[in-house]
Order: structure tokens, then C-alpha cells, then sequence
């Protein structure tokens, strides 16, 4: 049985600014297997202690094609996982989720 190709990552990197003054931070977007988006960040970085699981933080992604406009987007952070252990010194993989779908807006 053939697996199915995991499809061409869309982002190249993304950034986001928090509330705090002079915090901003741009990565890689990375894709695991099952095409889940994630970033490696150092565990010493300023961006880990300003989010956690279930944050929603407006980031902008930018494509590898340079003359496509960049997409903001809401996002999820959906897990913070040590990775350490897999070969990834110092560093946790944050994964993402961009597919925020919200309830109804109250009446």
C-alpha cells in the first residue's frame, strides 16, 4: 500500500510580535510528516516564556516565492513538546495549527 506524499510545505517562515514592547520573533516553518506545521525554538528564548499551549497569535507567513504577499493569519499554538531526546539540542518544537475555526459570533 502506498503512503500518501506529505504536500509541499506553503510557508517558508513566519513572524509574530507580542503585546510587550520590542518582542518580536521570525522563524522557519518546518512540516512534519503528517503535515503538521511546527518551528524549533531555542528553550532560552524570550518567545517561550510569552506563550503557551492554546495561545492564539496573529502571525504572518511568508512564502518561499518572495513575489508572493505575505498572509497573516490567527494562530494556534497546539503543543510545546521537548525534543531534546530526539536529537534536537536545546531546543522545543512549537507546532501550529492555522486552521482556526471559531463558533458562531453571539447574537
Amino acid at each position: 500500500m502506498k503512503s500518501n506524499p506529505v504536500p509541499a510545505l506553503p510557508y517558508a517562515s513566519a513572524e509574530f510580535q507580542l503585546s510587550n514592547p520590542g518582542l518580536f520573533f521570525h522563524f522557519k516553518v518546518r512540516q512534519t510528516d503528517n503535515a503538521a506545521l511546527f518551528a524549533l525554538i531555542k528553550k532560552d528564548s524570550a518567545a517561550l516564556g510569552s506563550i503557551k499551549t492554546g495561545d492564539v497569535i496573529p502571525m504572518t507567513f511568508h512564502f518561499p516565492d518572495k513575489t508572493v504577499p505575505a498572509q497573516r493569519r490567527p494562530t494556534r499554538i497546539k503543543y510545546i513538546e521537548d525534543v531534546s531526546q530526539k536529537g534536537v539540542k536545546d531546543h522545543v518544537m512549537v507546532t501550529l495549527d492555522t486552521q482556526i475555526e471559531f463558533g458562531p459570533s453571539p447574537p
